[in-house]
């Protein structure tokens, strides 16, 4: 799915571990008076393993920009993580590029390809595939809780991961201050922290640490709840003083 608005060309791939595919074209779209093209590839496996993008310039643009051009293109990679924001993955790139185009039976040119490196691949962290961002953030987690995936069950790739994504969700969830987590996403923490028991994570040291998180948070909102009371009650209060320290009408006095 594609949107361009005000020079900006938005691409929208759902489902990325769900295609088919090793390469995926966007519709072309008007920029600058050129015509380009935004292309997703895979080093192999279906995208489930390396995604990279290319930027490309239709031919008859090229054409009419003639010999010695170059642009300057921003380009932004969300990977959108669906349980947490927080593990959302952005990267941007400002690449210079020169003539780019598609070869005669369809596929990108090799020679003449402008290519944002490679921005999604997975890296083996005890059995566990994980993006690169998240390599030394998992491993702190097993070097102090050494058996924390010692008895999970499942054995799929994909499970695996999604499981991982889960936890290192919970986590960036509990490092926030109480302020900035609301009630509902400890309850769901709560819910989520028991299905990864379930499936063999050893999580009392998170269990733990989601606890004092939520008794921080009850605390919080009432204290919030009793400040609110107190400044309805200095309303009141003062309302009242300035009604004793009025002066008195006609029909008081007469």
């Amino acid at each position: 799915m594609g949107n361009l608005d005000d020079n900006k060309f938005t691409w929208v791939i759902k489902n990325v571990p769900t295609l088919n595919s090793d390469m995926l074209f966007s519709n072309y779209f008007v920029i600058g008076g050129c015509s380009w093209r935004v292309v997703a590839h895979s080093k192999e496996n279906n995208f489930k393993e390396s995604l990279s993008l290319t930027l490309i310039v239709a031919e008859d643009s090229a054409q009419k920009m003639g010999c010695g051009w170059s642009r300057y293109a921003k380009i932004s990679f969300t990977l959108v993580n669906q349980i947490s924001e927080i593990l959302s993955q952005r990267i941007e790139s400002n690449p210079p590029f020169k003539k780019t185009k598609l070869n005669n039976d369809g596929e990108v040119s090799k020679d003449l390809i402008r290519e944002v490196p490679v921005i999604m691949e997975s890296i083996v962290v005890n059995g566990f595939h994980v993006l690169p961002s998240q390599v030394e953030f998992l491993k702190r987690i097993f070097e102090k809780h050494p058996d924390v995936a010692k008895e999970f069950r499942p054995t799929n790739r994909i499970v695996k991961t999604a499981y991982m994504n889960v936890l290192l969700s919970l986590i960036e969830t509990l490092r926030q201050s109480p302020r900035e987590i609301s009630m509902n996403d400890l309850v769901g923490a709560c819910g989520l922290l028991r299905s990864m028991k379930e499936a063999g994570f050893q999580l009392d040291w998170l269990e733990k640490k989601l606890n004092e998180v939520l008794e921080k948070k009850e605390k919080e909102e009432a204290y919030e709840t009793r400040m609110r009371e107190i400044q309805e009650e200095m309303k009141d209060l003062k309302a009242k003083v300035l009604d004793v320290g009025a002066p008195l009408r006609l029909d008081d006095v007469v």
